[in-house]
């Protein structure tokens, strides 16, 4: 189930990966044995994080609701602003409308 806590991690999820790859590639470059290990933990959870970015992900397309679906990935994974997302929809979208229609949908799951 789609909840708001769900999707805003799932915003911070891709920050995350990017560090944490980063953080890997600094550990092999400066590789020593403790160094290889760190990467390999490292990996570990690059590997569970984008896990749970597709689990994620999977759920979004189950969401029958096209409007409520691509709002919900403009406004989290992109953080665009309501008014910003209401101008890419269309369909006579305010942003009210539509950040009402959102907490209506967050509303309902639970």
């Amino acid at each position: 189930m789609i909840t708001k806590e769900k999707m805003e991690r799932y915003g911070a999820i891709e920050s995350y990966i990017i560090i944490l790859v980063d953080r890997k590639n600094f550990e092999i470059q400066n590789s020593g044995r403790k160094r290889c290990k760190g990467a390999l933990e490292t990996q570990r959870q690059i590997d569970q994080l984008m896990d749970e970015k597709k689990e994620i992900e999977r759920e979004l397309e189950r969401i029958p609701n096209l409007r409520i679906r691509t709002a919900l990935i403009l406004k989290y994974k992109y953080r665009y602003s309501w008014k910003t997302i209401a101008q890419k929809i269309g369909m006579g979208d305010s942003e009210d409308s539509i950040r009402i229609a959102v907490k209506r949908f967050f509303r309902k799951g639970k």
